[in-house]
């Protein structure tokens, strides 16, 4: 069971390790809860010059743009701000914001998947080389104790 949540983690990590983006953003979201989850509008604006990127990111944030929804930890979205420019590349470990440069939430899952992996292993490895005696057995050598302890001498 173990090994499957590292597994998913792995899945996970190359999911958002491998995506990439880049835009200005729009419009913020966050879901408080157990599971909290932050996001990100961006209005996408690759390969446009800076009047043109000024109009799709006002005509985004009016909503006759597409915006592309990206998810990220608390930390970026805590920096993220309206007319920042947002970007990460695929397979790169940094979301840039502006210049700044924060880690992905990929490589925390990535970690989480290789500590996971590891506890199975051990895990493993300690149920295979346990000498457990079956409780039958154990039974068995009490009965006899108690026999030995009754006979008359």
């Amino acid at each position: 069971m173990l090994l499957g949540i590292a597994i998913s983690m792995f899945i996970s990590a190359g999911k958002s390790l491998s995506r990439e983006f880049v835009g200005l953003v729009a419009d913020t979201h966050a879901e408080e809860g157990l599971r909290s989850a932050y996001w990100l509008d961006l209005a996408v604006t690759d390969g446009l010059s800076g009047e043109e990127a000024s109009k799709a990111f006002l005509n985004a944030v009016r909503g006759t743009h597409p915006t592309r929804r990206v998810g990220v930890s608390s930390m970026v979205f805590d920096q993220a701000k309206p007319l920042y420019r947002v970007s990460k590349e695929a397979w790169s470990p940094f979301i840039y914001i502006e210049e700044e440069r924060h880690i992905d939430l990929g490589i925390k899952w990535l970690i989480w998947g290789i500590i996971g992996v590891c506890a199975a292993v051990i895990i493993h490895g300690k149920t295979r080389d346990r000498d457990v005696l079956p409780l039958a057995l154990l039974t068995d050598e009490d009965e006899l104790e108690e026999d030995e302890d009754r006979s008359p001498e």
